[in-house]
């Protein structure tokens, strides 16, 4: 049994430390979580995706004081790693897609329960997964990354806007496996870009720049030695219209590699921070001051980067 500490709320805001409102179990490894109001009731709930175990998918609903209520479990695939919320066939309510053995997309039933998980093909097992709008249709389209046949793979799937997606679409990259991937307008076109990480023996940070026709065309690869458990996230973290990268799982020790942007689709040389081999790292603003802060989780602990609006510094 492991435990997913729920941190809704802030304790001291000026010194970005949080505070544990409830400490709510669940099952079987969790590994990925996302965040919506998936009862409209005006209140954050979360989905967490298993990656072992009998359970797949365990909702929680939020009570609104950074409680939450008992996971409701749903099967989704063999191993969910990573999971993500929009509304995939336009109705209002929230729906769910996981990254397993393939695609599921669970459809919201707008009262925080969901539908049967219905599987879109992929002919290999993702390792990451994200959401965006890569044609300019209004529709929720998703990216997904792993391994296909030992080479790494990004595909592309627009949505239908009934909840399925087209036939992949695959990108192979210079790397046997692509662990991590995010989507952000890194060249400030107006057209969603994607950035994928790979694990494991070559070294890379691989850029795919969106041609706003759910197509994408080959940017710049930067040379950031990563590990096991790799994630990025995409942030401003300066404050100038240019967003930026932090690569978790990189370097010798798993450190997080910072990747400032310069807002034309390339970025600058990584800079590195301590964090022992940690499985993910977040970006939020901690402590309400406006700038956007890391937050890295290793095991059942968190450490915070605190962002001063030139480096990051750890909230001791």
């Amino acid at each position: 049994m492991l435990a997913l500490a729920y941190a809704a709320s802030f304790a001291l805001p000026a010194a970005g430390q949080f505070e544990t409102r409830s400490l709510t179990t669940v099952t079987s490894g969790p590994f990925s979580v996302a965040v919506g109001d998936f009862n409209r009731d005006g209140k954050q709930d979360v989905v967490v995706a298993n990656r072992s175990g009998p359970v797949g998918i365990a909702v929680l609903l939020g009570n609104g004081d950074g409680t939450l209520l008992p996971p409701v479990n749903y099967s989704a695939g063999q191993f969910p790693i990573g999971v993500a919320t929009a509304d995939l066939n336009h109705d209002g309510i929230l729906d769910l897609l996981v990254a397993s053995d393939g695609l599921y997309v669970l459809l919201g039933n707008g009262d925080g329960t969901f539908q049967s998980a219905i599987r879109s093909g992929l002919n290999y097992d993702p390792n990451s997964l994200a959401i965006g709008d890569f044609n300019g249709d209004h529709i929720p389209d998703a990216v997904a990354a792993g391994s296909s046949n030992f080479v790494g793979t990004v595909s592309m799937l627009l949505g239908n806007g009934d909840g399925s997606f087209q036939a992949p679409i695959d990108i192979t990259v210079p790397s046997d496996f692509v662990s991590g991937v995010a989507v952000g307008d890194f060249d400030r076109d107006g057209k969603p870009d994607v950035v994928a990480v790979e694990r494991g023996v070559a070294r890379g940070v691989f850029i795919l720049l969106g041609n706003g026709d759910g197509t994408f065309r080959h940017g710049a690869v930067y040379d950031v030695p990563t590990n096991d458990f790799t994630s990025v996230s995409v942030a401003d973290f300066r404050g100038i219209g240019r967003l930026d990268l932090a690569v978790g799982g990189a370097g010798p020790n798993g450190e997080i590699a910072v990747l400032l942007g310069n807002g034309n689709g390339t970025f600058q040389s990584p800079v590195f921070y301590p964090a022992n081999f940690q499985y993910q790292v977040i970006t939020a603003d901690v402590n309400g001051d406006g700038k956007i802060d890391m937050i890295v989780h290793i095991g059942d602990q968190r450490i915070i980067y605190l962002n001063d609006g030139t480096q990051f510094k750890l909230q001791q």
